[in-house]
């Protein structure tokens, strides 16, 4: 009968994108047939899959979030079936979402920049500079110039 039979995705598991879900079995003999079949959710394989029963592949178009789930595929002969099965897990385009590495990095290199002007503003120019409102500017900044803090306007 069929066995070590490994399951994997082959494609990006991204909204909008094409993938495919291979099963392969590595003993057994010959006369396998594959049979893919989604055992979590409404358990029925999405409209746009394309099952290649010989091959093992089942062919997904224009994936949506909709297709996440357990996929689970049988493989046949003879004699016996073996199984595996793998997780989809389908996510939005990364293109619409930035991903969140490279937002922290630009923060931290704002709050850097700010900070380092501060340190070189002469008093008369924190005046004004504290009006503004730069939320951005964590407050203790300010508590570690003491000699400054006269120079702020009241915080009303």
């Amino acid at each position: 009968k069929p066995a070590m039979t490994k399951c994997y995705i082959e494609g990006s598991q991204e909204t909008g994108r094409d993938l495919t879900l291979k099963c392969v079995s590595q003993e057994g003999s010959p006369l396998l047939s594959y049979n893919w079949r989604k055992i979590t959710g409404t358990e029925e394989l999405p409209a746009t899959s394309l099952l290649n029963k010989d091959t093992g592949e089942l062919s997904l178009k224009n994936v949506s979030e909709e297709y996440s789930g357990t996929y689970s595929c049988v493989a046949a002969n003879r004699i016996g079936t073996d199984d595996c099965f793998v997780v989809l897990n389908v996510t939005p385009r990364k293109e619409d979402v930035p991903p969140p590495k490279s937002r922290t990095s630009t923060a931290r290199s704002y709050i850097g920049s700010n900070r380092s002007s501060l340190g070189s503003m002469s008093p008369s120019n924190m005046e004004g500079y504290a009006k503004t409102p730069y939320n951005q500017v964590p407050s203790e900044d300010f508590e570690r110039s003491p000699g400054q803090n006269p120079n702020f306007p009241p915080s009303k």
